[in-house]
């Protein structure tokens, strides 16, 4: 099953470093299929454990 992120999930990984999504002029991410990439990576870890706080 794949995790649904919210997009609180997803502004708190573009705070951190985790993604760089890229911007509109209106200032809307846009995610990349790199950015989908570690976003699986990331709920992969989260499934074994890893907590990113």
């Amino acid at each position: 099953m794949s995790k649904i992120w919210t997009q609180n999930d997803m502004a708190s990984r573009d705070a951190a470093g985790l993604l760089t999504p890229e911007r509109t002029d209106g200032g809307t991410r846009q995610y990349s299929d790199a950015d989908h990439t570690v976003l699986r990576r990331i709920a992969g870890l989260q499934a074994e454990g890893l907590n990113l706080a």
